[in-house]
């Protein structure tokens, strides 16, 4: 599955996530969860460090 999102991730910009996904027959929502989690832990809910000690 990793390289399928890959793909899209990478085509994303020439045929559009809703077309790509459809097209491969992947939920849009589990490519945006696999791209949420690829960007690391904590920003997928739009998290900001907050002020040091």
């Amino acid at each position: 599955m990793n390289a399928i999102y890959t793909f899209i991730e990478a085509e994303k910009t020439t045929y559009g996530v809703a077309f790509l996904c459809r097209l491969l027959k992947v939920a849009r929502s589990s490519f945006y969860a696999w791209l949420a989690a690829a960007k690391g832990p904590g920003r997928a809910q739009g998290r900001r460090p907050g002020p040091g000690p």
